[in-house]
């Protein structure tokens, strides 16, 4: 066994730039799942798990996965079970590291990689899908802001023009739209730029920035068709994920923190919570739904 020769060098900024964007290439859930769709074929058909790891990586393309695979192999050719050398990596999560492990101790590591692998796939498709929902309201909302601009910019300046030589009393709705039309009228090559750059920190902060992150969640929740579609993912999710955890031999709370872990809604995290510390306590599921207030708001 030929092991990747190590270098105690600190790489330059541009080779971590590099490891960066490759790191981010890697994270794609196609990325994963191509790889544990390949260690289950080829540790399902008789080969080590060292000449498997030698064989995907021969066919890998990123930095980042080949650094990552040389670590492995080196690794779990020293003795080390592969999901403690998966684990010193940084680079696989929790779940599947656990399931990983099971699978090790009770000799189903082939049965547990396959799914993995269809996690990861029915997790793009769940993605998918939350997308795919985004995508009208986003459009309809830039379409409105756009329409909306050039109309104020454009058209408001004008007609406040007009109005103001007309020697008539004007309502009040009228004379605000005057004030707003003059003023973009003078300063609107500044204000715009500004109003949108405000409404992109905005939407970053709302829907990207983590600490902040639920104020958009919840807006999303309170949309009809949106709300209805999430529900109905997260639950799919749920029941999905849940099973298959506890077929790979995790236990109920186990599974529940791999479900914490992976929920994207802070809602349905808070209601996963709820769960694992009631079933901890030795409850039902029946009553722990019962025991969380907004249970049935999230889950019919």
């Amino acid at each position: 066994m030929v092991s990747a020769p190590s270098t105690t060098k600190k790489p330059n900024l541009l080779k971590r730039v590099a490891l960066k964007l490759d790191s981010i290439t890697f994270g794609k859930i196609k990325e994963m799942e191509y790889f544990l769709e390949n260690l289950s074929l080829l540790v399902s058909s008789g080969m080590t798990i060292t000449d498997a790891l030698s064989a995907i990586r021969v066919e890998t393309r990123t930095r980042l996965m080949r650094r990552t695979l040389d670590n492995l192999i080196e690794a779990v050719g020293a003795g080390s079970p592969l999901w403690r050398a998966m684990e010193e990596t940084k680079v696989f999560n929790e779940r599947t590291i656990a399931l990983i492990r099971i699978g090790e101790e009770s000799g189903n590591l082939s049965n547990n990689l396959d799914l993995l692998a269809i996690q990861e796939r029915k997790e793009a498709e769940f993605k998918g899908q939350i997308r795919s929902a985004m995508m009208y309201p986003t459009f309809v909302l830039f379409v409105t802001l756009l329409v909306g601009t050039v109309i104020t910019w454009l058209v408001l300046p004008r007609l406040a023009v007009v109005f103001t030589q007309l020697d008539v009393e004007l309502p009040l709705i009228t004379r605000i739209l005057i004030v707003v039309g003059e003023f973009l009228g003078e300063h609107g090559h500044i204000a715009v730029p500004s109003a949108f750059a405000g409404l992109l920190i905005l939407g970053y902060f709302i829907f990207v920035f983590k600490p902040t992150r639920f104020i958009g969640q919840t807006m999303l929740l309170f949309i009809p068709g949106v709300k209805n579609l999430i529900k109905q993912i997260e639950i799919a999710r749920f029941g999905y994920l849940m099973g298959t955890l506890l077929q790979a031999g995790l236990s109920v709370t186990g599974a529940m923190d791999s479900l914490i872990r992976g929920a994207t809604f802070y809602q349905y995290r808070n209601l996963y919570v709820c769960l694992r510390d009631k079933i901890a306590d030795g409850e039902s599921f029946q009553s722990s739904f019962l025991a969380y207030k907004k249970s049935r708001k999230l889950i019919p």
